[in-house]
């Protein structure tokens, strides 16, 4: 078999040159109370340009910014195939779709000389103006998510973007963020299945009441995709009681060997480069 640039062995320095592509390397900085407390309810696509545009905030920024980009450029660091009408369409559509979805967090709150516990109702983005002519995006986030994404300074998650752009499942995204949320804890984590298909957005998905087909299509997918693409290495096991699973314990750990590193770039540069290698993204299967 022929061998490729791509192929290891290689020095890890060698291969970050290969993918220095920075806009990737930017952080994606979210509260814990975001990633632990809500609902996941994005599709990829719309996951992709929430933490893109999370990845553009700046440390010194109070929310009150309007952020921009150009399709162009969203493609080119997603590695999506870049066809103008079409894309521009999409994306658009994409947006729109962005805009009308909310979330309820758990939140705490004074008013009145009172202090109260409940949910708050939050929105993803608030004004969005797409240029017709240079296919260029202004965009900002609504006032509500101000508090989980803006001058953190605890109980934050934070990843590099290019762990997250290579997945093709939302449900890899969705359980990538949570596990991470947890790593600082230095040990497995288990969730109830009912709690953990609530956070990872398949409660509502009927076929997902038998254990197996929410093992098989969602959990064992998950799982792959992390294990490939981002910086973590996750087993899981389920735990019974009687016969019926009630439990899923995960065990993760970051990636430290210079080999792991070095694998994981190289399987997100063959997702990153449409035109060049094998497996680019394209919009018929976003």
């Amino acid at each position: 078999m022929r061998s490729t640039k791509w192929d290891l062995p290689y020095r890890l320095e060698e291969i970050r040159e290969m993918t220095s592509d920075s806009s990737r390397n930017q952080l994606v900085v979210k509260s814990n109370a975001l990633i632990q407390r809500a609902k996941f309810n994005l599709t990829m696509m719309e996951q992709r340009i929430v933490v893109f545009l999370i990845s553009k905030i700046k440390p010194g920024d109070t929310g009150l910014e309007q952020y921009y980009f150009s399709f162009k450029e969203f493609c080119n660091v997603c590695g999506i195939e870049l066809d103008a009408g079409n894309t521009y369409d999409y994306l658009r559509d994409a947006l729109k779709h962005l805009s009308d979805k909310s979330i309820w967090i758990d939140a705490e709150w004074d008013r009145d000389g009172k202090h109260y516990t409940g949910q708050t109702l939050v929105r993803w983005v608030n004004d969005i103006e797409v240029s017709e002519v240079s296919s260029a995006v202004w965009i900002e986030f609504h006032k509500k998510m101000l508090p989980y994404l803006f001058q953190l300074r605890d109980k934050f998650t934070q990843y590099q973007l290019r762990n997250v752009l290579a997945m093709n499942s939302t449900y890899a995204a969705a359980l990538y963020e949570l596990l991470k949320s947890y790593e600082y804890l230095e040990r497995p984590i288990d969730f109830s299945l009912e709690e953990l298909k609530f956070m990872l957005g398949a409660d509502d998905v009927k076929s997902y009441d038998m254990y197996n087909n929410f093992k098989r299509k969602v959990i064992d997918k998950a799982v792959s995709e992390i294990n490939t693409y981002s910086d973590l290495n996750v087993e899981y096991k389920p735990m019974k009681r009687g016969k019926k699973v009630t439990r899923i314990i995960f065990a993760f750990r970051r990636k430290d060997s210079a080999e792991e590193q070095a694998q994981m770039l190289v399987n997100q540069e063959h997702r990153f480069n449409p035109g060049q290698l094998p497996g680019q993204i394209s919009m018929s299967n976003l």
